[in-house]
C-alpha cells in the first residue's frame, strides 16, 4: 500500500506506474493522478486533440460510430463517454457495446474488419459497424451480435469474401438507416 503525493489516497501498489530507472519502484503518484496531470499538460502545451480533430486514432472511428448508431435505434440512452463495458442502454435494459472498423488489405491475404472486443463480459451485445475506408467513411455492413458469442475474446475479424459474411449473416442488420445517419453527420443528407 502506499499514498498518491497528489490525491492523497491509500492505494495498492498495483494502481501505480512503475518509474522507467528502478522497476520496482512505484512512482510517487497513482495511475489516474499520472493520467490526469499527462492530459492537462498536454492541453497546456497544445499537444491534445479533440477526438473529432484526431482521424487518424482508433477513438475517433469509434465516436463516428457511436454518433451514427445513436440516431439509429429509437428508445436508448447514451452512456456519458469512456463508459466501462458498453456505449448505449437499450429501452429494454440491454447494455449494447459500439464497435467501429474500416475495411483492411493484409498483405496476400482476403480484406477483413478487425474489431476489438477486449474480453468485455458486461455487454449484452457488440453493435459492429464496418465503413469502407476512414477518408469516406461509408457504412457498408452493421451487425448486432450477442455478448455471450464475443465476451472471451480479445478482438475478432469479418472477412470480406463470400463464406467470411455468411458467417456472421444472421447477425446482419439493415444499413439503410445507418447510411441516411451517417450521411446527416458528413452534411449530405
Amino acid at each position: 500500500m502506499k499514498c498518491c503525493t497528489r490525491c492523497g489516497v491509500i492505494k495498492s501498489k498495483h494502481d501505480y506506474y512503475h518509474s522507467d530507472k528502478a522497476k520496482k519502484y512505484p512512482t510517487s503518484r497513482c495511475k489516474a493522478c499520472h493520467n490526469k496531470c499527462s492530459q492537462e499538460s498536454k492541453r497546456r502545451r497544445g499537444v491534445h486533440r479533440s477526438l473529432f480533430d484526431a482521424k487518424d486514432s482508433s477513438p475517433y472511428l469509434g465516436a463516428i460510430a457511436e454518433r451514427t448508431l445513436s440516431k439509429y435505434f429509437d428508445n436508448i440512452k447514451r452512456m456519458p463517454y469512456n463508459n466501462p463495458g458498453y456505449d448505449f442502454l437499450c429501452g429494454k435494459g440491454f447494455k449494447i457495446d459500439v464497435k467501429g472498423a474500416c475495411l483492411r488489405y493484409p498483405k496476400g491475404k482476403s480484406a477483413l474488419w478487425a474489431f476489438n472486443s477486449r474480453r468485455n463480459g458486461v455487454a449484452d451485445y457488440f453493435l459492429c459497424l464496418a465503413f469502407d475506408n476512414r477518408r469516406d467513411l461509408n457504412p457498408i455492413h452493421i451487425w448486432l451480435i450477442p455478448g455471450e458469442r464475443l465476451n472471451k475474446l480479445i478482438g475478432f475479424r469479418i472477412v470480406d469474401t463470400e463464406g467470411g459474411l455468411k458467417k456472421w449473416k444472421f447477425y446482419e442488420k439493415s444499413l439503410d438507416k445507418a447510411i441516411y445517419c451517417c450521411n446527416k453527420l458528413k452534411g449530405v443528407a
